[in-house]
């Protein structure tokens, strides 16, 4: 009986190891963004192999969505913000990551680990041009360990806090732990850990969403499309749709005044290179050394609430 049982264990192991390979081209990562007007989401995706330092390793392309504006002032999202490439290999139970600083590999994930145990990804004494994430400190300690189920299958859930000497982690403190590992998927704050020191506008909070081709995990059940983004704002809908500013046009005068409900701090002309031409706090903008052409008006209230219009000459 014992024997069945090994074998049976044996295979059990084989078959695990082959169906969930790590980071499989195609495989995603989402991250949500805290509050803000720029950054809304960070997508890495794996989308090859090659090979450095003779090891085989997966090519992982960092990509983040924000908010942008052309020169005529209207909104779109730009997918190559912050656009980067990292290198990752898996091998008995650890991930390791390419160091753009010493030309090295080393461990970032350890899932054969221990309660009690601290992990090493950086000692933060090679300091380098390639910014804090391959250079700082970067030490975490195994709290607890418990498992997760996603689908069918039930994986390793490590809970975990940063070092209190450490200058980076998957935590946002040394005492906090809300965001595990999971094996096969990474950290549940960002796969390469973050910076809890210095505060980011358009930081990433969390991640919202893992897929590949056998797994699929959701963070606190998120629900939406895992690439979903928020309606664009619409930078002339207050004012073209509400009637708010409108434009009369004194072909004499070769001018144009502009009628507004309420009073505003200032104005701002400027053409489609994004270059002011005009600014001021008057409600008679002259156009008369003007090329004909599409121009846009930016106006600031009392309130301090931005708005914008078309103007055409």
């Amino acid at each position: 009986m014992k024997k069945i049982y090994i074998s049976f264990c044996f295979l059990f192991l084989i078959q695990f190891s082959f169906s969930q390979e790590w980071a499989p081209k195609g495989a995603k990562w989402y991250y949500e963004h805290v509050n803000t007007d720029i950054t809304k989401l960070t997508i890495i995706e794996s989308i090859g192999d090659t090979i450095i330092n003779e090891k085989s390793c997966k090519i992982l392309q960092t990509k983040s969505i924000s908010l942008a504006q052309n020169n005529y002032y209207e909104y779109h999202w730009d997918t190559g913000y912050k656009e980067k490439y990292d290198f990752l290999y898996y091998q008995n139970d650890t991930i390791f990551y390419f160091n753009y600083c010493d030309n090295e590999f080393h461990p970032l994930y350890q899932f054969n680990v221990n309660v009690g145990d601290t992990i090493t990804v950086r000692e933060g004494e090679n300091l380098c041009n390639f910014g804090e994430e391959y250079s700082t400190k970067f030490k975490y300690a195994v709290d607890s360990i418990s498992t997760i189920d996603i689908g069918e299958n039930q994986y390793k859930l490590i809970f975990n806090t940063m070092t209190p000497d450490s200058d980076w982690g998957f935590n946002t403190s040394y005492i906090k732990e809300y965001y595990p590992i999971i094996d096969k998927i990474g950290s549940t704050y960002y796969l390469f850990g973050l910076s809890p020191t210095i505060y980011i506008s358009d930081g990433i909070s969390h991640l919202r969403c893992y897929k590949d081709n056998t797994i699929e995990y959701r963070y606190n059940g998120f629900s939406g499309a895992c690439d979903s983004l928020p309606d664009l704002p619409n930078s002339f809908e207050k004012l073209q749709n509400n009637n708010d500013i409108s434009m009369i046009t004194n072909d004499i005068e070769s001018s144009t005044f502009i009628k507004f409900p309420i009073q505003f701090k200032k104005y701002e002309l400027i053409d489609v290179q994004g270059t002011v031409i005009q600014f001021g706090n008057q409600h008679k903008i002259s156009t008369k050394d003007l090329p004909n052409g599409m121009y846009i008006i930016k106006i600031e209230t009392v309130d301090n609430v931005i708005l914008y219009s078309k103007i055409l000459k």
